[in-house]
């Protein structure tokens, strides 16, 4: 179990950048402030020459896909925390010309400054006690947890595992938790996609895959990885609709031939109108996990109940770990 390696832009970088390019000006607008508007003038805007040099270092030393994430002084708040507003940049970082690879990073950098000033956390701040001008946007770089596979990278499983369960069912006590997890990179656990909820301390009691109908309407149909190859323009990058262009939705059916995708899955059988739980070519594959879960081949499930139990005892409160798994 490791922590993806990490590199942070503290908010200092966010402080310069605005107050050299007098971007705290576009607040004054508020109402008429669209977010292209401020996708506009902060790309256009100067990036600082100590921040270049210090992220062009950083890219000299690193050849794996990153992670260029937002965390700002609200969004981890205690009370009415910002969570989920602002924006993350998956980045291939493969591109042969450090160049190229450094303008596409500073690119993303002034990207999640600006979804600091975006309509969605502008209009939340005004329903909590915070000022969008106290905001202060930090950028974490974090190496993204995967495995290349079709010219596409990705991670087996991702997911959350939070050690209070707030809704428990059943014999299932709210102490014991509760984990989502799916298959690819995290986004569809974030965006509340199919994904498959269970509690660690009983990783076999599954309401939802109860009959098969249930498990057919209930398990993940696609996945989210990262293109490998650059994205095609600056344009589509930086549209500013919330989608990520470098990622790739792929469908379950699409991938069979991914190792992942056939020791992940199941397989139904429309003649039978069965589901067995080994891969197979003769039927339609459907994410069960049955590999993880039902039969142990990796210890998911106990290495969840130990890490938040660890986690919720040292910092004396309820804790939520994200995490990923690259299988071997």
């Amino acid at each position: 179990i490791h922590i993806p390696q990490t590199f942070v832009i503290s908010t200092e970088g966010f402080k310069h950048f605005v107050e050299e390019n007098q971007l705290s000006r576009l607040l004054q607008q508020d109402e008429e402030l669209h977010d292209e508007q401020v996708v506009d003038a902060f790309l256009k805007a100067r990036f600082p020459d100590w921040l270049k040099k210090n992220l062009e270092a950083y890219l000299q030393n690193v050849r794996y896909p990153i992670a260029v994430r937002s965390s700002s002084l609200f969004e981890d708040a205690h009370y009415q925390p910002f969570a989920g507003l602002y924006n993350t940049y998956m980045l291939p970082n493969s591109h042969p010309n450090l160049k190229k690879r450094l303008e596409r990073l500073i690119m993303a950098v002034k990207m999640v400054y600006a979804s600091t000033y975006f309509k969605a956390p502008r209009s939340y701040a005004k329903s909590t006690m915070h000022r969008t001008e106290d905001e202060e946007m930090a950028v974490v770089l974090q190496q993204l947890t995967g495995l290349e596979t079709h010219n596409c990278f990705y991670p087996s499983i991702s997911g959350v595992a939070q050690s209070y369960n707030f809704y428990p069912i059943s014999h299932l006590k709210a102490e014991e938790g509760i984990s989502y997890i799916a298959m690819g990179l995290g986004k569809i656990v974030m965006e509340g996609g199919l994904t498959l909820r269970f509690c660690p301390k009983y990783p076999k009691f599954l309401p939802q895959f109860s009959i098969v109908n249930d498990i057919l309407e209930n398990s993940q149909k696609y996945f989210y990885a990262l293109k490998l190859d650059e994205f095609p323009n600056d344009e589509v990058f930086t549209s500013g609709t919330g989608d990520d262009p470098t990622l790739v939705k792929l469908d379950l059916s699409d991938a069979v031939d991914h190792p992942v995708v056939r020791n992940l899955s199941s397989t139904f059988y429309v003649q039978d109108n069965r589901i067995r739980d080994s891969f197979s070519n003769k039927g339609f594959p459907v994410l069960t996990f049955a590999n993880i879960l039902k039969y142990n081949s990796f210890p998911l499930a106990q290495i969840l109940e130990e890490v938040t139990r660890i986690g919720s005892k040292w910092m004396g409160a309820s804790v939520e770990v994200e995490f990923a798994v690259n299988l071997p």
